[in-house]
């Protein structure tokens, strides 16, 4: 089967696009497992729209660019990642190619499409959504769109027929042998020309914790590759370091790399004595992980390009209402830690306050400043529903604090 895989850059204006810094994994990963199964993909890159900004109309345009890779491929089915920030322009965009290639199939998968999966199908021109992880489900769609089979047996999809949306069972996730079989993204396929300063490598799935306010869809089901499969992982994204315009920086792009501290340590331990320090990678932390783990203590830092630390709230009341597992004094604790091995500068706090007075804001905002945390950004999501927990009478703003 003809596949065409897109990815829209999120629009931050009318006619301008997000900053793109990492190459997007997700698409490059199902081409090649698709490529593996003897279907045929093209892949539209988010940095190939970025040529149509302040040129006028830009959905159009981006639209009118798909549409000629439609044509030109005899594309039968278009494959749209999806995610809150950029299913605006492209519900837009695939209302256009509907309107012109009525017959070419259009689905859609990511997060976003996942938990709304009835909601965008009903309000769009789409016709399928894959919902989660997407390795089998796409093989599966597209082996019974070829052969013209229904859809009925087809798991992890909601699809309209008859005028009706109609929601199959859900795949079972992938095992970690299963994710160890799977076919390494293709990198070889990035545009020559790109903006792109990191390439990510999966070494994990999932998280071992279910925060109220997360998004993820893989909670409590942490599900981490072995040493030897995350180093060869690493080697393959590097054979495509020339593919990026600046900088060869790695990102990890697992929802939390140091679940297991001991794998952990070992991958670093590894990679150090492959690379030295010539190669930097960015990484994703648990406080808990890095009170109990030594892993601080026990990896080579100057490998570590940045870390980021999930805290989301900044009071034990709040951490305890979302679920979290952690207090400030652990947080704190945590800081110390970073200071002594002088890695405070490199490290990043994702903290997100529910609050319902400005007199807590105000409090919570001073105690972390007389400790030398001070926020880089600020958004105010006031009175703000994720769909996934609400809390009455809140605010919401979100800090990155930088130690």
């Amino acid at each position: 089967m003809k596949v065409l895989i897109v990815a829209l850059p999120q629009k931050i204006s009318k006619n301008q696009f997000e900053p793109l810094e990492l190459a997007p994994m997700a698409i490059y990963l199902l081409a090649s497992i698709l490529m593996k199964n003897k279907h045929e993909v093209s892949i539209i890159d988010p940095c190939e729209f970025i040529q149509y900004e302040h040129k006028g109309d830009i959905e159009e345009l981006c639209a009118q660019y798909i549409m000629k890779k439609i044509s030109s491929k005899d594309i039968q089915l278009i494959a749209f990642s999806v995610n809150s920030f950029n299913w605006s322009n492209t519900k837009v965009i695939i209302q256009r190619i509907a309107d012109n290639f009525p017959d070419v199939k259009i689905a859609l998968g990511g997060l976003h499409p996942s938990i709304f999966d009835k909601h965008v199908l009903e309000s769009s021109d789409a016709h399928i959504v894959m919902r989660g992880e997407g390795e089998k489900i796409i093989v599966n769609l597209c082996n019974a769109l070829e052969y013209n089979m229904t859809l009925e047996g087809v798991k992890g999809i909601t699809y309209k027929l008859n005028g009706n949306v109609l929601r199959n069972e859900d795949e079972i996730e992938l095992t970690v042998e299963e994710m160890e079989n799977t076919p390494y993204p293709a990198y070889e396929l990035l545009p020559s020309s790109n903006p792109y300063t990191q390439l990510p490598v999966e070494t994990s799935r999932g998280c071992r914790f279910s925060c109220a306010f997360c998004s993820i869809p893989h909670r409590r089901n942490w599900r981490g590759l072995s040493v030897e499969h995350v180093i060869k992982r690493v080697k393959h994204a590097l054979q495509f370091k020339d593919n990026i315009n600046r900088g060869t920086r790695l990102l990890f792009v697992d929802d939390c790399f140091t679940a297991n501290g001991e794998r952990a340590i070992n991958v670093f331990k590894k990679l150090h004595r492959l690379y030295g320090y010539t190669e930097k990678v960015f990484i994703e932390a648990r406080v808990t992980d890095i009170l109990k783990n030594q892993i601080l203590q026990n990896i080579p830092l100057q490998m570590v390009s940045s870390m980021q630390i999930g805290v989301e709230c900044g009071y034990n009341e709040g951490l305890k209402k979302i679920r979290k597992g952690l207090t400030v004094e652990q947080l704190f604790s945590a800081l110390e830690i970073l200071k002594q091995y002088q890695f405070d500068k490199h490290c990043f706090l994702s903290i997100m306050f529910f609050l319902n007075s400005l007199y807590r804001f105000v409090y919570i905002n001073r105690t972390f400043r007389q400790r030398n945390i001070f926020p880089c950004e600020c958004t105010d999501f006031s009175q703000t529903d994720s769909g996934i927990h609400t809390y009455e009478n809140s605010k919401i703003p979100v800090c990155k604090m930088q130690a």
